[in-house]
């Protein structure tokens, strides 16, 4: 390359960073930190889960009692949906969401993995931003369905 065909590309690339700026849009998690979701099985049964996002669907689980099933994001900008069967009951919800992880589980920080805890009891679905939480940490977010 000549002298002459540097400078002109050298002038064009000037030109065209200050007429197109460039712009970086990373997810990852280190932006928004880990968030560990729990369904913990508080009936008197075994619970059937399934959770999803639109990207992965993590499959059917039987959450025997006083046991637990956990996934894990690493993005506030992930979706989680869960259905839920107990005998005839069932129900289905965003399990995860920004909007569930700033409401009840705390905002994302890349320095601290965050808890959202969902308790499923024969009444319905409490959350907490501890594992094994005391009664008085845990909200009531959904009934059962039916």
């Amino acid at each position: 390359m000549s002298g002459y065909q540097k400078r002109n590309l050298a002038l064009f690339l000037y030109i065209y960073c200050c007429l197109f700026p460039p712009t970086l849009s990373v997810v990852n998690a280190s932006a928004g930190g880990k968030y560990h979701v729990y369904i913990a099985n508080g009936l008197p049964d075994n619970l059937r889960v399934n959770c999803w996002s639109n990207d992965e669907d993590l499959g059917d689980y039987n959450v025997p009692v006083n046991q637990r099933f956990r996934f894990t994001t690493t993005t506030e900008l992930a979706k989680y949906f869960g259905t839920f069967w107990w005998g005839q009951k069932t129900n289905a919800f965003v399990v995860f969401s920004s909007q569930v992880a700033s409401t009840y589980c705390g905002e994302a920080d890349p320095n601290i993995s965050r808890i959202c805890y969902w308790l499923v009891t024969s009444d319905g679905f409490y959350i907490a931003n501890v594992t094994r939480p005391p009664p008085e940490a845990l909200t009531k977010v959904h009934p059962w369905a039916n």
